[in-house]
Formats: structure tokens, sequence, C-alpha cells
């Protein structure tokens, strides 16, 4: 008897259909570790889970995955919920996995604190480098789920301290793997805006998982950034995050971070009442000080002051004179000494001092002085002067001196 043949396609098809019918592979948990964990760009996610001894290949959608609260990471331990069955193109079985939970906390615990070591060590917890929350903000970016129930509260507690206050949402998912890319840009696009005051980033309460996203390294880094003042209200009063610990105050709910950042409308208004009175009690204070020091002031009193002035004036003016006496007669006794030498030099250049001793000045008919005999020829007429009088002549001969010549 000849066995009927079947394709390939059928063969698989068959297993397919036997699996699928399978009860308890069409609703399983397996237990394991994560490996080879990969996300496609259609958004699917490709891994295995794996024990000591054998190994599953898995496949997570992406509608499924993006329920996740956590990020999935190699050699995490967890259990996952799906069905087994085949896929018929590659004749290979998988689970095709619906749900992921961690088996146990330990795992995302140690992860937080090497995290919260790695930026201590880095300073980023430095509360030395911490901003000062603005006194009075006027205008708030709450950085949250817009449907959770930390928007709610915010909103109630800023109506209900000072409702002249701008709330400004920027939306974010505030789990999943997506919220740590949203949360991150939501900060840079609020630094961007112009006179924001303060951020809130804020979410309900949750579990470790649940609040992972306040745990990632790129939102401590974006809080750590921020230009502008950053209270972290997240979880309830026994939760702490990453964000708590790097942001400049942390509150212990959300509540509480927007009764931290909206000073109350009364206690503002008391304090400017304070101001007011202090400014008033101030003048009226100087106002009393002027006055008494003005009705102290007696026309006697002027008239003391004002000779008192003057007498010290009038020494100032003496001062002054006896200063300039005093340079204007050392200039006068330099100025003589001056003069006396310039007179002597003078004197000493006088010809009239030197035709005193014997000697004697000619001039011919011109009045031009003649120094030396060559100039003359007989029958010229020339004047000698002498020091008292000036002698008319006439030159009969002229012989030259041989004794001037050797001269």
């Amino acid at each position: 008897m000849r066995l009927k043949s079947f394709s390939v396609s059928q063969v698989n098809n068959y297993i397919k259909r036997i699996i699928s019918y399978d009860p308890i592979l069409s609703n399983i948990t397996v237990e394991g570790e994560i490996s080879n964990f990969k996300r496609h760009s259609s958004g699917h996610a490709y891994f295995s889970i794996k024990d000591d001894t054998s190994k599953l290949n898995c496949v997570m959608f992406r509608l499924n995955l993006e329920k996740i609260t956590f990020p999935i990471v190699d050699g995490m331990n967890v259990s996952i919920k799906g069905n087994i069955n085949v896929y018929e193109r590659d004749g290979k079985y998988q689970l095709y996995a619906e749900k992921i939970n961690l088996l146990g906390e330990g795992e995302l615990k140690e992860k937080f604190e090497k995290l919260k070591k790695k930026l201590g060590d880095e300073g980023l917890f430095d509360p030395n480098i911490k901003k000062e929350l603005p006194k009075f903000p006027s205008k708030i970016a709450v950085i949250t789920s817009p449907t959770g129930a930390a928007v709610k509260d915010v909103i109630s507690v800023a109506k209900r301290r000072n409702d002249s206050i701008e709330i400004i949402i920027a939306p974010v998912r505030i789990q999943g793997e997506f919220s740590k890319k949203e949360i991150v840009k939501a900060i840079e696009d609020v630094n961007n805006l112009e006179n924001i005051d303060l951020i809130i980033l804020s979410r309900g309460g949750g579990s470790i998982e649940e609040l992972w996203a306040f745990n990632e390294e790129v939102v401590a880094r974006a809080i750590y950034e921020s230009e502008v003042p950053i209270i972290s209200g997240v979880g309830h009063e026994t939760d702490f995050t990453i964000s708590d610990f790097v942001s400049d105050f942390r509150a212990p709910t959300p509540s509480a971070a927007a009764e931290v950042a909206i000073p109350q409308k009364k206690q503002i208004i008391n304090e400017l009442d304070f101001l007011i009175s202090s400014i008033k009690h101030s003048i009226n204070k100087k106002v009393e000080i002027r006055c008494s020091e003005i009705e102290g002031f007696s026309p006697a009193s002027y008239k003391n002051i004002l000779n008192s002035k003057i007498k010290n004036y009038n020494r100032d003016i003496t001062l002054e004179i006896n200063r300039a006496s005093e340079i204007l007669a050392n200039n006068l006794t330099r100025y003589e000494l001056e003069l006396d030498y310039i007179f002597n030099n003078l004197n000493n250049l006088n010809p009239l001092n030197i035709l005193q001793k014997g000697y004697t000045v000619v001039e011919n008919s011109k009045g031009s002085v003649l120094t030396s005999g060559m100039d003359l020829k007989k029958d010229d007429e020339i004047d000698i002067i002498f020091s008292d009088s000036i002698v008319k002549a006439r030159v009969l001969e002229r012989n030259e001196n041989s004794e001037f010549k050797k001269l």
C-alpha cells in the first residue's frame, strides 16, 4: 500500500492546527531569561527566552509591546504570557508574547542603585548646584500625562491657591518604552518657550516598573541641563526616583509639588501689605528724624554755624594769601638775580666801555664800520669815534703795517 504524499506547506499547516487547538499552548506562561532582544523597524520585537538547557524563540507585536511599562533588556528574568504557534513559512514554532512581567524587583532595584551611584559621582545631585525656585512664578509648565490623576491634582491646587498663575500642560506618556523620549523632549521644548518660570515633572504612584521612566539616565541628564528650575513630584511619599535626586526640589507627591510651586494669593497679598507697611514706617521715621533736626536749628545756632564757616573760610583764605605771597616773593628774588646777570653780560658787551679803554671805531662816509685799512684810499673821508667825541678826517696816505701781517 502506497502512503499519501504531502507538501511542505500541508505539513506545516497540519502541525499549526494541532498546536493551535492545544489548550495549554494556546494560553501559556513561560518563565526564563531574555536573550537577543531586538526591535524591528515595524515596531515588533524579536527575541528568545531561555533557561539553563533550552531556548524558545519569541515575537511580540507592536501594540502589545507599547503596553510594557519598563525597558526590556537581555538578561532579564521574566514571565511571558502568550500562545505558542507555528510560523508556517519557516516551519518553526515560537511564543507569541502578549504580556511580559518581571520576576521580582531585584534587578530593577540593582539597576537603580548603579545609576544613582554613577550620577552621584558625576555631581548631578550636588545641592550646591540646585537652582533656586522662583518665589512668585507667573507661568508654570507641568510635564505629565494629560489624562492622569497628577495633572488633575496640580490644576486643583493651582485653582485653590492662586488662579492668576498660568499653568501650561506639556503632555507626555509617563510609562512605557516611549515615555523617556517624550519626557526629555518636553523638558527641552519647555526650555525653549518664553517666560516659563518653573517646571513641575509629575505622575501618580505605581510600582518600580511603572515609575521607571523617571529612573532613566537620559531623563536625569535632561533635568540636570534644564535652565528652568524643576520640581520633581513623582509617585507617593515613599517612592524615590532618580528624577527626585537630580531635580532642583523633590516633592513627595504631585499635589505637594504644586503646593511648593504655587504661592497662595492671600499670602502674597499679606506679604505686600507687610512690605508697604514697613516702607511707610521707614519713611515716617526718616521724616521725624529730619523734622527734629530742623526744629533743633534756632537763629542763634544758624548764626554760630555761619560764623564758624566764615571763620574757617577766612583761615583758608589767609593761608592761601600767605602761600601766594611767599611764592611771589621767591619768584621776584629769582627774577632780580636773572636781571642782574643779564645786565652784567650786556654791560661787558657795551662798545662804549671798550672805547674808554683807548680804542676807537672808524666809519667811512657812508656810516659803515671799517675793520681794515685796505678798505680806504687816499682822500677818503672818515669818522673816528672816541668814547667822548667824533673826529672827521681825510686819508692822506695809507701804509701797510707789516707787523700786523705777521700776526
